[in-house]
């Protein structure tokens, strides 16, 4: 569970719970991120989307743009057909940094009309590397959860 400012994992099979700072998810994936950039993720919105457009070109299938800001460069390829997000890539402004993030998103599914991404690869590198693999089984939007905590 994560709230504005903290995580609580959740081991069931070693019956261990952690209780960690939102920091913590930041010192791990080396990305200066805060809770709505998280929310983004999770929900499958573009992370550190800004408005200055620096290219744009169509093609048949897909769309690229080219954003720039204060601390990513960022690359999106949104499926030409319905703009959802396929693939969206992250480099550091700052060259000395090498810091790179790359995020795919598929297997989108139709539930209650609204399109979600069931599925995520995320890879984060710069010293070092660090591949995330999101599979989303179960998921609802506006409605009232109640977790095993």
């Amino acid at each position: 569970m994560i709230t504005k400012d903290s995580v609580i994992v959740l081991n069931k099979k070693d019956k261990v719970v952690q209780f960690r700072s939102l920091s913590y998810l930041q010192e791990i994936s080396q990305l200066p991120f805060d809770f709505f950039t998280l929310q983004d993720l999770i929900i499958g919105n573009p992370v550190y989307l800004e408005t200055n457009i620096v290219s744009f070109k169509k093609y048949k299938d897909h769309i690229l743009m080219l954003l720039s800001g204060e601390k990513f460069k960022h690359l999106m390829t949104l499926n030409s057909a319905d703009y959802l997000l396929q693939h969206s890539k992250l480099d550091d402004v700052t060259a000395s940094r090498n810091r790179t993030c790359d995020l795919t998103y598929t297997n989108y599914e139709n539930k209650s009309g609204l399109l979600f991404s069931t599925g995520r690869q995320i890879t984060v590198s710069e010293k070092s590397k660090l591949d995330i693999g999101m599979d989303f089984k179960q998921y609802s939007f506006n409605e009232s959860l109640s977790f095993p905590f």
